[in-house]
């Protein structure tokens, strides 16, 4: 694999992480024309604006992949938003998670024991 096709398919993989809305679709559509740019622009025409092949490969991915993936249906939205979190660095989801044991909705802590929750 060169570095341009592994600079194109990481936006691919970068997309699906943080992307909620990215789709299978917009993956493979995005993967397709970035492909199909790249090696037209490698084998077949020369590059506008004598620019490397493969960054025209990675606008036309980009220019794809965000459009069809809004406009197609994403197949387990909880699922997509979970795997992001847990992709995130543990700084990262620490920082945005109450600690253990930390009540957040003004309700008292389940684990403590009513007792304990009237001594002030």
């Amino acid at each position: 694999m060169s570095e341009t096709e592994s600079v194109r398919d990481s936006e691919d993989y970068l997309g699906a992480l943080y992307l909620p809305r990215a789709t299978r679709e917009g993956a493979l559509a995005g993967l397709f024309a970035g492909a199909s740019v790249t090696v037209l622009f490698t084998f077949f025409v020369a590059s506008p604006l004598q620019l490397h092949a493969g960054l025209w490969g990675l606008l036309a991915t980009t220019a794809v992949f965000i459009p069809v993936s809004l406009v197609t249906e994403v197949d387990d939205i909880d699922f997509a938003r979970e795997l992001i979190r847990l992709s995130r660095p543990e700084s990262v989801r620490s920082a945005r998670e109450p600690p253990s044991g930390v009540v957040t909705d003004g309700g008292t802590n389940p684990d403590t024991s009513s007792d304990e929750g009237d001594q002030r």
